[in-house]
């Protein structure tokens, strides 16, 4: 049998009875659940708080949250000789006596693809992902696992095996038994994220923070191409900035231009000034790496040169910024002269729209009356 559902709520449902599993779905004998949009919320059952899948069956779900659930076994989910699947999903704050978040059974697989699993609460010793049997996977694709600070993120029982396959970049605190070996694959300590809140679209998300590890750390080359949106849906674009971001939440940093390309500056005015502006989303704060590049003009001569100097904006902050570069006046009578500023590096989940540089030409100014520079230069004038 088949189920899909679009926009489930699951909430504070109990199972007492029959094989206690799964306090919102249960699946088993090869049926097939497909969710999107859903919330599970403080639901409770022997083995599977949320969901579980035995038996050949599958549960996938889709842009959808998973918190507050608490099981003996399983606290979010409970897997045997089955597979669950979250793409653009958040598994938070679960409990469990043993396994916070899973409990793997058989040969049973868990997927994680562009999900945050984060801040489950302690309460079992064992990990939060816990293999108990033969033949399990656990799949990540740029996703983040972070139990919490001196919590074991994923392990085996006694004589239990599995295998981990990874994709992109992925995140995750304390390995414990699993093996984290991709090339792109960081082990962290705090991955500066907010709490579990509305940050948009139908479901509860962590929202990074400014500095987070997740932002821009992904690899595009894993992503999916049927999904164009993070876990809040339409509006919030799966990949900005630099990379995509790790986890459920893509941070959607705006856009970031230069507003005039050329302008003409007098070389008595003491500097050259250029308008940057922030576009369009606003989340996080936002920069960018500027650098002066020699022309006609040539630095320090013609004007003070810029290295990797920056320009930030603020979260929420909008709108436009000045910077200036000091342009420096001579007595020699020449042609007007150029020198480009060019951005690069954006951060924080910010893009570049249009051009990259921007070009100031020096205009010469004619010397004050009786002055004549060419002959200043050459000392024949007193």
């Amino acid at each position: 049998s088949k189920l899909l559902m679009s926009r489930p709520r699951f909430d504070d449902n109990e199972v007492t009875t029959g094989n206690f599993t799964g306090g919102a779905i249960h699946a088993e004998l090869g049926s097939e659940a497909t969710l999107t949009g859903a919330w599970a919320r403080n639901n409770t059952a022997g083995s599977g708080g949320a969901f579980s899948a035995i038996s050949m069956s599958s549960i996938s779900l889709e842009q959808s949250e998973v918190s507050g659930n608490n099981a003996k076994f399983g606290g979010a989910m409970f897997v045997d000789n089955a597979t669950i699947t979250l793409s653009e999903s958040t598994v938070s704050s679960n409990s469990a006596g043993s396994s916070n978040v899973a409990e793997v059974r058989g040969d049973g697989t868990i997927n994680f693809i562009h999900a945050t699993v984060v801040g489950q609460a302690a309460i079992g010793d064992d990990p939060s992902i816990y293999f108990t049997g033969v033949g399990g996977t656990l799949g990540m694709t740029n996703s983040l696992l972070f139990t919490g600070p001196g919590l074991i993120d994923c392990g085996f029982a006694g004589g239990a095996t599995a295998t981990v396959n990874l994709a992109g970049n992925n995140l995750v605190g304390d390995p414990g038994d699993c093996v984290f070996a991709g090339a792109g694959d960081i082990l962290i300590t705090d991955p500066l994220l907010g709490p579990l809140a509305d940050n948009g679209g139908l479901t509860d998300t962590h929202k990074p923070l400014t500095g987070s590890p997740v932002i821009d750390a992904g690899d595009d080359a894993f992503l999916e191409d049927d999904v164009l949106w993070d876990q809040r849906g339409v509006g919030d674009r799966r990949s900005t900035g630099l990379a995509t971001d790790i986890g459920a939440l893509e941070i959607q940093g705006g856009n970031l231009r230069i507003v005039d390309t050329f302008f003409e500056v007098a070389e008595d005015a003491g500097f050259a000034e250029f308008v940057f502006e922030r576009t369009g989303d606003s989340e996080g704060s936002v920069g960018v790496t500027l650098n002066t590049q020699d022309d006609e003009a040539i630095a320090p001569g013609d004007y003070v040169a810029v290295a990797n100097d920056s320009l930030t904006w603020a979260e929420g902050e909008l709108g436009e910024k000045t910077f200036q570069v000091i342009v420096n006046t001579d007595l020699e009578t020449e042609e007007d002269e150029d020198f480009q500023l060019l951005m690069s590096g954006p951060t924080g989940g910010a893009r570049f729209l249009g051009n990259l540089q921007a070009t100031a030409r020096i205009l010469d100014v004619p010397p004050p009356p009786g002055i004549f520079k060419d002959a200043f230069e050459e000392g024949e004038v007193e």
